[in-house]
């Protein structure tokens, strides 16, 4: 029996790594095809994943530099690796309602910072929203990740300022 890929971030939704995102249009194909004549289909699509760069490497490596500079006090975000492959950004509070009454502004502050490395994730790493399980499940596009990473962000502030 096999085992579940990702973990699930306990207060936040949880990015995964959709590795199945890029893929050459075909006029993509067609162009790459008429300036190397000769050039199968097969040899074209590997040529513009190669140009676009889309690796899990260069993400995990990209994201993570992001979370080293953010330097969080408040939250601890890590990339973990799947079961199987790819990688989630696992997001937890390390924050208690003492560290709120005395820093809201300042935990408010971080959740900014963590708010635009998830936007950025999202937008230009091939991070989406997942729903972890035997069956993972996905907001396949960017603006619906977008959409459900904005209403978790938006929760987590309401969570903030109750306290």
């Amino acid at each position: 029996m096999g085992a579940i890929n990702y973990g699930t971030s306990k207060y936040l939704c949880t990015l995964g790594y959709y590795e199945d995102e890029y893929y050459p249009t075909d006029q993509e194909i067609a162009e790459v095809q008429l300036i190397n004549e000769g050039a199968t289909e097969e040899e074209a699509v590997e040529t513009l994943m190669q140009e676009h760069n889309y690796t899990l490497k260069d993400d995990f490596d990209q994201i993570n530099s992001y979370l080293d500079d953010a330097d969080f006090q408040y939250y601890d975000v890590v990339l973990v690796s799947g079961y199987y492959d790819g990688f989630y950004m696992r997001i937890d509070r390390i924050f208690s309602d003492d560290d709120i009454r005395q820093s809201k502004e300042s935990v408010l502050e971080e959740l900014d910072v963590l708010n635009n490395i998830g936007k950025k994730a999202i937008e230009e790493h091939l991070m989406r929203v997942c729903y972890p399980g035997w069956c993972t499940g996905w907001e396949d596009t960017v603006n619906d990740s977008l959409e459900v990473w904005k209403e978790a962000i938006k929760e987590e502030k309401q969570f903030i300022n109750k306290i």
